[in-house]
């Protein structure tokens, strides 16, 4: 019998244990706590607070309330045992937030506190909520705080049209911002803001956002050498596939994915520059669904020597040349400038003679700056030492015009590259005694004698030229030239009088014909010859008739346009 009592005693306590666990929180004495504290409107400026009883012996309620930013007031307010309302008289229009807990007392010891409750008026509803995505991962909040004692603020979230998350993140008291951290924005952003006191808020005021895919920052491009220039960013992408990047020469259109790169790069090369061009660049990131927004950047390349300007700090362009130093460039503003320039290895070895055109890209300034012979003599003369001296001259976007000739080399190695030489009362280039010669993108016109005359001349390579109405002959002399690209067309006599040597032309138009690749012999149909316009009608034959190989298309990506207007220079 006493051993069945035992049992009977253990099962009874260990029943009583699981019922008080599962009841409302006590304190250390077993005295159970109010809860469910609510505050309800009665009339102007009075409220009643109510609660439910979970406790059984208490002989009374003793209720704590706080006003806006004071303490608490503790043992504010009481009711008897088993009385479950009080009302209280406050202003319930104003900005303040009144607060209240409650507790219960059995005589001796005292219950936890409740969780607690507060009034809050239309006036303590925060306003001007504000959404602005700071990074792919990031919305920050900002809102304007106008209750007085608020617990902390209360912020729900939902995303298109799924449920509210209530409470999603409480905020404390006097905050006015949050950052909300999320790995995957694609979607439409609810957001809403109350004040808030435990289990009671205000009013909210609700605000959206649709997250943008954020684009590179801090985009920069910085020179590394004069042919390369280093693109740099921040991704703040995160599931992005890649980058496009689109590339701007000066004023000219612009190349859609000039490059293409992988996720998480955030730096490119780029080694096709030149000197005295604008590069801009563009730069977006990309996946299967969506795009960034672009930025930009921007730099020019100036030259890595120095520059010496005519006529601004040297009066005539020969006093350029002779105290310039190698790798220099002369560059020459727009005028007529009445000179015979006399071109040595001292003054002119590795040296550019240039207009304006060098650094805008605007072809108005090749017929702007003229440098005039005055038909004194050739208006520049190239003079070398020997026949196997290594000199070289660059002359860009220059009219050469009015002289006994147009240009005349010795033992030099010049590149012409979108001249224009005529007018001129003997022939236009006069190339002597070996030597490497390069003409691109050049117009040989209206000269008396032949359009170009090589003597004894070593490798000589013109693409691109156009030569027109010479006295004589297009090209004559002995030498071994090549022509690729060109347009010999209506002078006095033979298109090509070669004496001796081998003269190679390939893909260009021929008056009267010359056996080679790509050859034609039809009238080019120049829009205008007679007033120097020597660009082609949109019916001539020349166009998209030159080399097919890709190294010489046309500055638009299409096929080589025959004479002085086509290759990847001829946009001039």
């Amino acid at each position: 019998m006493g051993n069945k009592i035992k049992g009977t005693v253990f099962i009874v306590v260990f029943f009583a244990i699981i019922f008080n666990s599962c009841t409302d929180p006590v304190s250390s004495n077993g005295l159970s706590s109010p809860d469910n504290l609510q505050l309800t409107l009665v009339s102007d400026n009075q409220v009643k607070l109510t609660w439910t009883d979970n406790s059984k012996d208490e002989t009374k309620f003793i209720i704590d309330r706080k006003k806006g930013e004071f303490g608490w007031f503790e043992n504010y307010g009481e009711t008897e045992a088993n009385i479950t309302s009080f009302t209280d008289i406050i202003n319930t229009n104003s900005d303040t937030v009144y607060s209240y807990r409650i507790r219960a007392f059995d005589g001796s010891d005292y219950s936890e506190h409740s969780t607690e409750t507060g009034w809050f008026s239309e006036q303590t509803t925060p306003l001007y909520l504000q959404l602005s995505q700071i990074a792919q991962d990031s919305i920050r909040l900002f809102w304007y705080d106008r209750s007085v004692g608020e617990l902390n603020f209360r912020i729900d979230k939902k995303i298109n049209g799924n449920n509210w998350q209530e409470y999603y993140q409480l905020v404390g008291q006097n905050i006015e911002n949050y950052t909300d951290y999320n790995t995957n924005l694609n979607d439409t952003c609810y957001y809403r803001i109350f004040s808030n006191s435990g289990n009671a808020s205000s009013n909210s005021t609700t605000n959206y956002i649709f997250p943008i895919w954020m684009a590179p920052s801090e985009f920069n491009a910085s020179l590394l050498s004069q042919e390369s220039i280093k693109l740099s960013w921040i991704d703040n992408t995160i599931n992005e596939e890649g980058f496009i990047i689109d590339r701007k020469v000066d004023d000219n259109s612009w190349v859609a994915s000039f490059a293409n790169l992988p996720n998480n790069t955030n730096e490119y090369i780029d080694n096709n520059v030149q000197q005295f061009h604008k590069y801009e660049y563009r730069i977006w990131a990309f996946n299967s669904q969506q795009i960034s927004d672009s930025v930009s950047c921007s730099i020019f390349i100036k030259p890595s020597e120095s520059v010496l300007y005519v006529p601004d700090e040297y009066t005539t362009i020969q006093y350029a040349l002779d105290a310039s130093s190698i790798n220099d460039t002369v560059l020459i503003y727009p005028g007529i400038y009445y000179e015979n320039l006399n071109i040595t290895p001292e003054n002119g070895d590795n040296r550019t003679i240039a207009s304006l055109f060098v650094t805008t890209d605007n072809s108005d300034y090749v017929a702007q700056t003229i440098i005039d012979g005055n038909q004194n003599e050739c208006v520049a003369t190239f003079n070398g030492l020997n026949w196997d001296s290594d000199y070289s001259c660059s002359i860009v976007g220059i009219t050469i015009s009015n002289g006994t000739c147009g240009i005349s080399s010795t033992y030099f190695n010049p590149v012409l590259k979108n001249v224009v030489i005529k007018n001129n009362s003997g022939d236009g280039f006069i190339y002597r005694w070996y030597g490497n010669l390069q003409i691109f993108n050049t117009i040989i016109v209206n000269n008396t004698g032949n359009g170009f005359l090589a003597l004894d001349a070593g490798n000589i390579n013109l693409e691109n030229v156009t030569i027109s109405n010479s006295g004589s002959s297009s090209i004559s002399g002995w030498m071994g030239i090549t022509l690729n690209n060109c347009i010999l067309w209506d002078n006095v006599n033979l298109a090509v009088d070669n004496d001796e040597g081998t003269t190679n032309i390939y893909y260009s138009n021929v008056q009267n014909g010359w056996s080679g690749i790509g050859n034609i012999d039809s009238d080019p149909l120049f829009v205008d010859p007679v007033n120097g316009n020597f660009h082609l009608q949109v019916s001539s034959p020349c166009i998209n008739a030159g080399n097919p190989d890709a190294q010489y298309n046309d500055f638009d990506g299409t096929r080589n346009d025959m004479g002085a207007y086509g290759g990847p220079s001829g946009d001039w």
